[in-house]
C-alpha cells in the first residue's frame, strides 16, 4: 500500500468593480460574460461531474473529482462562486474533506509586514471555517512563497502543514545528519519534514513532486488518464504506508489550461479507486 495525493490550487483575483461590487462584462472572455464565468464553465463546474468515456466514445461513468482531490479555493474566488453558482459552492463544501485553507488574498507572504502576515493567515482560516465548518489542518501559501516569519504565524494559528516546491529546500536532517539539497536535488519528496522554528513551535512541510507537476501543467500528462496514472505510479520508488507522493498544480489545469483535463483526472481517480495498493489520503 502506498499513498498518492493530487492537490489543486484554485484561485482568481477579485474582478468585482469597486463601485458596483459586480463583475463587469469582459469581451476578452467571450463567449462568456467574464473570465470568472468562463473558467467556471471550463473547469470548476465540469470537475463536479467529470465524464469517463468508453471505447465507443459513450459516457460510462461520471465522477466528482472534488471528492478525491486535495484542494484549496482562494477566498476571493469562493466568495464569487457562493454568489453566482450556489450549487457549485454546495458541491465544494460537501466534498471538501481533503480541502485546506489559503491566505485570504494572493499576497506574497515574505513581502508582507508582520501585521499583514497575521491578517492574511487569520482571515484565510476564518473564511475556511465559515465555508467548511471545521478548522483547517493546512494552508496554501500564494506561489508557495515562504519565510520563517510566515511559518511562525501559521504555526501560532494552528496550521499543521503547508505545501512547498522542492526547489525551496536547501537541506534536511535525516537521523541526525544534515544533507544538502540545493534546489531540491536529492530531496526525497515522499517524506514529510518537520520544520523546527526559532520560537520552539513546529510545522510540517510537504514537498510536491516538481517533475510531475511540470508535466501536468506544461507537458502532456493530461492528454490521457491512463498515461497520467502510469506516470504517478512510476514515480513511487519506495512503496510504504509511511510515504506520500504529492503532486500540486493550479487547479485550473484540469479543464481550463488543458481542455478536458478534468476527464483525465477522473480517469486517474477511477483507476486508483480500483487499485487496492493505492490510497488517496487526506494530506493532513
Amino acid at each position: 500500500m502506498f499513498n498518492i495525493a493530487v492537490h489543486g490550487h484554485f484561485y482568481q483575483p477579485p474582478r468585482e468593480d469597486p463601485w458596483l461590487n459586480t463583475v463587469l462584462k469582459d469581451l476578452t472572455a467571450a463567449p462568456a460574460h467574464d473570465w470568472n464565468q468562463r473558467i467556471a464553465n471550463e473547469c470548476y463546474i465540469p470537475n463536479c461531474a467529470a465524464k469517463i468515456l468508453g471505447p465507443d466514445g459513450r459516457i460510462i461513468s461520471v465522477i466528482n473529482n472534488y471528492s478525491h482531490l486535495s484542494f484549496n479555493f482562494g477566498p476571493t474566488l469562493h466568495r464569487w462562486i457562493e454568489r453566482e453558482y450556489p450549487a457549485l459552492d454546495l458541491t465544494l463544501t460537501e466534498s471538501g474533506k481533503k480541502a485546506i485553507s489559503q491566505c485570504y488574498s494572493h499576497m506574497i507572504m515574505p513581502l508582507a509586514s508582520a501585521e499583514d502576515k497575521k491578517t492574511q493567515t487569520i482571515w484565510g482560516i476564518k473564511d475556511f471555517e465559515y465555508r467548511f465548518k471545521r478548522k483547517p489542518k493546512g494552508m496554501w501559501l500564494p506561489e508557495t512563497a515562504v519565510d520563517i516569519a510566515t511559518l511562525e504565524v501559521l504555526s501560532k494559528n494552528g496550521i499543521a502543514f503547508t505545501i512547498l516546491a522542492p526547489r525551496q529546500c536547501s537541506a534536511v536532517n535525516l537521523e541526525g545528519v544534515w544533507k544538502e539539497t540545493p534546489e531540491g536535488n536529492c530531496l526525497d519528496v515522499t517524506l514529510p519534514y518537520l520544520c523546527r522554528l526559532p520560537s520552539g513551535r513546529t510545522i510540517t512541510i510537504v514537498f510536491y513532486h516538481g517533475g510531475l507537476a511540470h508535466e501536468i501543467a506544461f507537458g502532456g500528462l493530461l492528454e490521457n488518464g491512463d498515461k497520467f496514472r502510469d506516470a504517478l505510479l512510476g514515480a513511487v520508488k519506495i512503496r510504504s504506508e509511511e510515504r506520500l507522493l504529492l503532486v500540486a498544480t493550479d487547479g485550473e489545469s484540469y479543464g481550463h489550461h488543458h481542455k478536458f483535463g478534468e476527464m483525465a483526472l477522473a480517469r486517474l481517480f477511477e483507476r486508483f479507486d480500483q487499485d487496492p495498493e493505492v490510497s488517496l489520503p487526506d494530506i493532513g
